[in-house]
């Protein structure tokens, strides 16, 4: 690989990493099952690089999963091949599933339902 090309893809990666940290998080709606306990669906709005995506989480028995919608399709945050396709690292897809997780759980927390 040429020295050029290495420094352009080390500037973009950079450019991501710190955009994940300027990333706006907004939850639209969402909903807990006080019988259920564990179930809940929460949705909103994401930036990432300058882009602006929707996303889902879904919690049923305790499992909890995120998808980001990119061009109608579901990029799961936790699946590798998904992210590489919107050209994220898992590690990135990590830290936002991370960051939507917290953000939800202030307001629709799952925790302590049964106390």
């Amino acid at each position: 690989m040429e020295k050029g090309c290495l420094i352009e893809i080390l500037y973009l990666y950079l450019c991501i990493i710190k955009n994940l940290k300027d990333m706006e998080i907004e939850i639209l709606d969402g909903w807990v099952d006080l019988e259920e306990k564990y179930c809940r669906e929460v949705n909103g709005t994401i930036v990432i690089n300058d882009m602006t995506y929707d996303w889902n989480l879904w919690t049923d028995d305790g499992f909890t999963r995120i998808n980001v919608v990119v061009d109608g399709e579901d990029v799961n945050l936790e699946d590798e091949d998904d992210l590489e396709e919107i050209g994220l690292t898992e590690d990135e897809g990590f830290e936002i599933y991370d960051e939507i997780l917290d953000l939800v759980s202030e307001d629709y927390s799952i925790e302590g339902w049964d106390e």
